[in-house]
């Protein structure tokens, strides 16, 4: 997962030529809008939320989350499924008639071939794959062309939820991987990088990733197309947050998400011609701290310096709910979890055993894109002053800000503080939402832990909670280390879980968003209804 967009301020872009700009549009053909585009659509290393949409379009998972549920699931690529009792055996039947863009017969064997590339390809979302099967061309097997079986050696409650993620269990075409694999690339990820060939509806054909890209329907797709449905899937590249708002109140796009102000959101609630939706996520907001440079002392005080309320209300607009690191929605979530409150007398108290009450200043950098994450900074500046305590605040470009987090420079070359930060599961687990942000493993280069947070007892219980095979036990542990992430040893400066807002077209139905799939569209499922 990623930091996720939001209104930025950034330079103007050209409209690429395959764009309609014309009022008149076709009914057949649904335009979505994002902030910025993605140098991979390689569905086994792409991690952005655009490339993930690419993806679902293009691609099929064997199964999905089904409607706005966490933990039942519906037929996609495999239309029926058994489990074993000690949920060691999972055996999948995919669809007869399924095929790739390019004509070539989806079977089981292809499938099994495809999750060997996931596995070894070792990019961006593979550890959805290794947690389970880390082995896949020994524990996968394949017993006639339309059904094969993951033998896993040990039970797995949570190997559907795995399969379900949007990031990473797509079936592609293998013999795409045959004609464009070298020596140096032999899973051919260089092809992938800007190419699609999978059994889902829709088959890239145009691309231009600062711009845009088009989609046309797959003729071949084992699916049909719903009356009103879309055969044509175009989405613009639209840095600008007023251009964003003015295209949608023009009717010039379809959707668009979480890409605007909440002032803009409420003045489009007042356009006729707009439908806009607000529903729960699975992502939550924080601010990074350095746990190598900043005390557990000055870590709590920060925690208690941080002005909560004015953020909930002032900055979120009251979209967002105070949690810790696991969303209300997700497996391993504390309801009776701790949570900050701003007082500024314990903030100070700590602080000032910390040695920065009138001493060093704090470090924040950040994203210099992001109005939210100033206004932010802005205010916890203010609150911190008010008890001795000095900020700097340096603001950087987007690509700066990730690589701070996700780069190697030693801890002591790091900002005090980091953020906004976002993140969002890749499935419904607690441990997959905490591991890439709170395990040392996951800090200088191999993840998004910038504060190269390492506390001994939090990871121990997150080596427990990794192999565990029953869920109240996953529960138990989860409890424990959301107390030290929180409380005990703070990681971060927890804001809460976030609401998103997407902005439609209000002849668009069938969109049901389901709080795992961030950003995500299911296009074959949306059709257009004209009076």
């Amino acid at each position: 997962m990623e930091t996720a967009p939001e209104a930025t301020a950034a330079p103007s872009t050209s409209r690429p030529s395959f764009l309609r700009v014309d009022q008149d549009k076709d009914p057949g053909v649904v335009t979505v809008c994002f902030v910025d585009g993605a140098s991979d659509i390689d569905p086994h290393s792409s991690y952005t939320t655009y490339g993930a949409v690419i993806c679902l379009a293009s691609y099929d998972m064997l199964i999905n989350y089904k409607g706005l549920s966490l933990t039942d699931y519906e037929p996609m690529l495999a239309e029926s499924w058994e489990i074993s009792d000690d949920l060691k055996t999972f055996t999948f039947h995919i669809r007869a008639n399924a095929t790739f863009h390019d004509g070539t017969h989806c079977d089981a064997q292809a499938v099994k071939d495809s999750f060997v590339r996931f596995r070894r390809l070792e990019m961006g979302p593979y550890l959805v794959i290794s947690r389970f099967c880390d082995d896949p061309e020994n524990m996968i097997t394949v017993q006639d062309a339309t059904t094969f079986t993951f033998n896993l050696p040990k039970a797995e409650p949570l190997f559907m939820a795995a399969m379900a993620s949007s990031y990473g269990p797509f079936v592609v075409n293998m013999k795409r991987v045959e004609e464009n694999k070298t020596a140096d690339d032999p899973w051919a990820h260089e092809w992938f990088l800007t190419n699609a060939d999978g059994t889902g509806p829709y088959k890239l054909v145009e691309n231009n990733f600062t711009e845009g890209l088009k989609l046309e329907w797959h003729d071949g797709y084992w699916g049909q197309m719903l009356e009103g449905g879309f055969h044509t899937i175009e989405i613009r590249v639209v840095p600008e947050n007023a251009t964003r708002r003015q295209l949608a109140e023009n009717g010039e796009i379809d959707l668009a998400t979480n890409d605007m102000t909440e002032e803009d959101y409420a003045a489009l609630r007042n356009v006729p011609t707009l439908q806009v939706l607000t529903y729960p996520t699975t992502r939550v907001d924080w601010i990074i701290m350095n746990w190598v440079t900043l005390s557990l002392e000055a870590r709590q005080g920060l925690c208690w310096a941080f002005p909560y309320d004015e953020i909930v209300k002032g900055v979120y607009k009251d979209t967002v709910k105070r949690t810790g690191p696991i969303p209300d929605n997700m497996q391993g979530y504390d309801p009776n979890a701790f949570v900050y409150t701003t007082d500024l007398d314990k903030a100070k108290a700590l602080l000032e055993t910390a040695g920065l009450v009138n001493g060093d200043s704090i470090t924040f950098s950040i994203d210099s894109e992001s109005v939210r994450s100033k206004t932010i900074a802005e205010l916890f500046q203010a609150n911190l002053a008010q008890i001795g305590v000095t900020m700097d605040i340096s603001a950087v470009d987007t690509t700066t800000q990730e690589d701070i987090v996700y780069g190697d420079a030693p801890a002591e070359e790091k900002p005090h503080l980091m953020g906004l930060w976002a993140w969002w599961p890749d499935y419904n687990d607690g441990w997959n939402q905490l591991a890439p942000n709170f395990l040392i493993e996951a800090a200088g280069g191999g993840g998004s832990n910038g504060g190269y947070y390492n506390n001994p007892q939090n990871a121990d219980l997150m080596k427990q909670a990794e192999v565990s095979t029953d869920l109240t036990e996953l529960d138990t542990l989860m409890k424990e280390i959301q107390d030290i992430l929180i409380r005990q040893d703070p990681a971060a400066i927890f804001i809460g879980q976030v609401l998103y807002t997407t902005v439609a077209d209000a002849t668009i139905k069938g969109i049901e968003i389901n709080p795992i799939y961030i950003e995500q569209y299911f296009f074959h499922r949306y059709y257009r209804e004209l009076a």
